[in-house]
């Protein structure tokens, strides 16, 4: 089963969101930013949940949680569209 959320956020803020699967044996969650790799040093995967800090303007797009096992499935569980609010002026 697949789910597409649409989550928005502001500019500066943190953000998390959980991938809960079950499944025996117990499967192994990460996640991916489509088309992208996820934020160095801003990104944190702990337990299926991914935690991102310090959000910025390019942190919007298309996060895909995947899940596996050792029986080899793997299937996209999660697809969430990141909509990022507010101005990126820190550089300004």
């Amino acid at each position: 089963m697949n789910f597409y959320l649409i989550n928005r956020v502001l500019v500066g803020s943190n953000f998390s969101i959980e991938c809960v699967i079950a499944g025996w044996p117990n499967p192994i969650v990460e996640w991916e930013k489509y088309g992208d790799i996820l934020p160095e040093k801003r990104a944190e995967v702990l337990h299926g949940t991914l935690y991102l800090t310090d959000i910025r303007m390019d942190d919007r797009g298309t996060y895909i949680c995947r899940a596996s096992s050792s029986n080899g499935q793997s299937d996209i569980a999660y697809t969430a569209l990141l909509e990022v609010l507010g101005n990126d002026k820190q550089h300004c």
